[in-house]
């Protein structure tokens, strides 16, 4: 009879040994995402742009090219559009500004640039 309450009233049963290799058995739940979630890839932001965000990085890549020219005007006008586009969009701190975000690729070279160009 205790294996009748048992199987009425799952609570009260005592779990087996084999209770386990059940439970492992079950299929995974899929998640809320579904296939949204799959899909979208951290590391791979490009595709995900919009048209402004997309253009605003091309201009950036652009000044970071210019920012490493040989002529010193050059130079001086890519690093003050660089500035006037990270303080433009730095209204609120409560994220990184995507200007910095876009020129993150070029820190090296622009570090790199900036000590060859002090340095005589």
């Amino acid at each position: 009879t205790a294996s009748r309450a048992a199987a009425r009233c799952p609570s009260s049963r005592t779990l087996s040994p084999q209770a386990p290799r059940a439970m492992a058995a079950d299929p995974p739940k899929k998640d809320d995402k579904g296939e949204k979630g799959a899909k979208k890839k951290k590391g791979d932001p490009v595709d995900d742009l919009s048209p402004e965000d997309a253009k605003l990085k091309a201009d950036l890549d652009l000044l970071a090219e210019r920012a490493l020219d040989a002529d010193a005007g050059i130079q001086k006008l890519a690093l003050e559009s660089m500035i006037n586009e990270i303080r433009s969009s730095t209204s609120s701190m409560t994220s990184v500004p995507k200007p910095l975000k876009f020129l993150r690729p070029h820190y090296g070279t622009l570090t790199a640039g900036f000590a060859a160009s002090t340095n005589p």
